[in-house]
């Protein structure tokens, strides 16, 4: 059981954190509410980590 909710949350971590940049990015938010650019730059490398981590931890569970 611990395994399943482990699993799922590392796959849905990158998926989220993408919904979240698209909405805070979105053109329906106001302009001096969206982040600027060094955040969009730390935000997409949020995004390639936990990605890179999901990966990393389906291929360790696969293994052993």
């Amino acid at each position: 059981m611990i395994d399943l909710a482990t699993t799922l949350s590392f796959l849905t971590a990158p998926i989220l954190a993408y919904i979240n940049y698209r909405l805070v990015t979105a053109q329906h938010m106001p302009d001096d509410c969206k982040p600027s650019t060094w955040m969009r730059w730390l935000s997409w490398s949020g995004i390639i980590f936990l990605t890179a981590f999901a990966l990393v931890y389906v291929y360790w569970q696969i293994q052993f």
